[in-house]
């Protein structure tokens, strides 16, 4: 397991291109990490730092990785994808939404997390997620 620590400061920098869900999984990473730890972001110079990037293709795959030198990594082969992998993310912290609206939302509260080694991955097994 690697061992993230958010006290010394963290940022996500906005990922690549345009697209808005690719603004809206940066935005959701800034907003929940900030409710998680109880600290602001700070500038990009800061030990624990986002990178996010996405292809220009039609699939919902994604991949994020957290690596030793603080470095988290986020790929997808969409921009959709790439929001995907910040839910991911963002539910190995530990946060829960079992019901919509703030009476569902589980958030952990800290600035030590334990992340796996390896890269977590995952493609949907249909062309496109979706709730029925």
């Amino acid at each position: 397991m690697q061992t993230v620590d958010f006290s010394q400061g963290w940022y996500v920098g906005s990922a690549s291109g345009d697209a808005p869900p690719a603004a809206l999984a940066a935005a959701e990473l800034r907003e929940w990490i900030e409710r998680i730890t109880g600290q602001p972001p700070a500038g990009a110079d800061a030990p624990v730092r986002f990178e996010m990037e996405y292809e220009e293709g039609a699939g919902d795959g994604f991949s994020w990785h957290a690596a030793a030198s603080g470095t988290i990594r986020l790929h997808s082969s969409s921009a959709r994808g790439l929001l995907y992998a910040a839910y991911s993310f963002l539910e190995a912290l530990g946060c829960r939404w079992p019901a919509p609206g703030p009476d569902g939302e589980r958030i952990p509260r800290g600035v030590r997390f334990e992340l796996p080694d390896d890269p977590v991955e995952s493609e949907p097994a249909l062309p496109g997620r979706c709730l029925i």
